[in-house]
């Protein structure tokens, strides 16, 4: 088998799909088991570890390699022919990769008892006999969360659908619209390692460059946007598309006929506009995230979250409800969080990469739309020409939360940033204080997005789109007077 396999690379591919499955999921329930019975520790043997993106199960990886003569020589003593070694070596990552990306490192080179000697160094290195005395938990932090309520049924039956159609594929590449955000790309970091678990191939390219800022989520991922060389090859060696945080095709830039060509699911927590992208798709806006629909779906596969998942899960639902500020942040998704911690994220570290950090471009970015600050019966706004990133050295990462400062204003009820793009276009974004339906106004101008956060891109100038946009919020604003229903204070 090992000839056949290794002389086909299809064949293997099909292979993997169907043994790293159901391995995956008798390895969960043996440690299910494990843990039951009060195990501390438990040591893993996993061939290909990184290949699959599986390190990040594990509190402490170690890599046990030999010189490549060596290991040849030991397999022809096994009965291997030269060929049959050449063949499995080439189909794994390079070695010293393998050592780079490891907590430990044990050269096998000498007698049974040198490599004795190396694995005891290695278990007092990591605290072994300290960890043996405590009941091993599945969690890294210490008390169990309450257990996050299963998703409705109609999501769940969604959910399965999209779970059986990705565990067909072969190779799936990700995607998310225009100008990533936390949750598109914390989406699809999460369902990648998810896919990579599962022994299928996953990659991400996205319609523009993901923020910097986030890269940290996607390391081992094979990633590009659009326009970049390596683009094309991950879009080729695709069978399936996942589009997350996304369904109308218009955002999906340069990206949408690929969508189209390669088919697959669709996964979305917006209002549905319009006919559906894939088919199959979930477009939930119960959800309080496109994080909470990959949650949901990982949870329901029986996996256990790892802490690379956890930590692309908590950017997703933290920055789409505002760091749990917004109308969308719900009790289940604080029961979410509540698991993800546990599951090691470290709030402060992650506050810092958030909101702890600000460029000089940024700050000067800042100052630049508050001095164009400007307030009229209950809507305040501010808006930058084209020229405005330019002039501050700011990228287009650092509009990230200016348009919540007008809708801080005393008094306000909708708060807006006009951006002036070129060729006579402006990008336009909404955000509600209270009852205002910021998404019922985007959606009239050919845009969408949530009730209290919304956007739209305008065919027009800055000065005729503040015209337009403001006349369009004057009524909705001032019904909200007449009726009594205003909130802002």
């Amino acid at each position: 088998m090992r000839r056949i396999v290794f002389a086909d690379a299809k064949a293997r591919s099909r292979l993997e799909r169907v043994v790293h499955a159901g391995v995956a999921r008798l390895r969960a329930q043996r440690l299910d088991e494990l843990v039951g019975q009060g195990v501390a520790v438990v040591v893993e043997e996993i061939p290909l570890l990184f290949e699959t993106g599986m390190e990040g199960d594990f509190g402490v990886v170690v890599v046990v390699d030999a010189d490549r003569d060596l290991r040849r020589e030991l397999a022809v003593a096994r009965g291997w022919t030269e060929t049959d070694f050449d063949a499995v070596d080439a189909a794994q990552m390079d070695p010293n990769h393998k050592r780079s990306k490891a907590d430990h490192v044990i050269m096998n080179e000498g007698s049974v008892e040198d490599l004795a000697s190396a694995a005891r160094h290695v278990w007092e290195a990591v605290g072994g006999a300290e960890i043996a005395d405590r009941p091993m938990a599945r969690h890294s932090q210490a008390g169990s969360p309450q257990p996050v309520e299963p998703p409705p049924p109609p999501r769940r039956q969604a959910l399965e659908q999209i779970r059986d159609r990705l565990l067909a594929a072969r190779r799936v590449v990700l995607t998310t619209h225009v100008n990533p955000d936390g949750d598109g790309y914390g989406s699809m970091a999460a369902l990648a390692r998810w896919l990579q678990g599962r022994g299928i191939g996953a990659a991400i390219v996205t319609p523009t460059p993901a923020p910097d800022y986030l890269s940290f989520l996607t390391e081992g991922i094979p990633e590009a946007h659009a326009r970049a060389p390596e683009a094309e090859a991950l879009l080729s060696e695709a069978d399936t598309m996942v589009v997350l945080d996304t369904a109308e095709r218009g955002r999906l830039g340069g990206l949408a006929p690929h969508a189209e060509r390669l088919g697959g699911v669709v996964i979305d927590h917006h209002p549905p506009t319009g006919p559906d992208l894939m088919e199959i798709a979930l477009r939930d806006s119960t959800a309080c995230a496109t994080g909470e629909l990959i949650y949901d779906l990982i949870a329901l596969d029986g996996g256990e979250i790892t802490l690379k998942q956890a930590q692309a899960l908590y950017i997703a639902i933290a920055t789409d409800t505002g760091s749990f500020r917004f109308t969308n942040t719900t009790p289940r998704a604080h029961r979410i969080v509540a698991e993800l911690l546990a599951a090691g994220v470290d709030l402060s570290e992650f506050y810092r990469v958030l909101y702890g950090t600000f460029s000089m471009g940024r700050m000067a970015l800042t100052k630049l739309a508050l001095g164009s600050l400007q307030s009229e019966g209950g809507i305040a706004w501010v808006a930058l020409d084209h020229r405005a990133l330019q002039r501050t050295g700011a990228t287009w990462e650092d509009l990230e939360g200016l348009v919540d400062f007008p809708r801080r204003l005393q008094g306000i009820e909708v708060g807006v940033l006009f951006r002036a793009l070129s060729h006579n276009r402006t990008k336009v974004s909404f955000r509600s204080n209270g009852p205002a339906d910021v998404q019922e106004v985007a959606a009239g101008l050919g845009g969408g997005g949530h009730e209290k956060a919304s956007g739209v891109l305008m065919e027009v100038g800055l000065s005729e789109a503040m015209r337009v946009v403001l006349a369009r919020l004057r009524p909705v604003v001032n019904a909200l007077s007449s009726s009594g229903e205003s909130r802002a204070g």
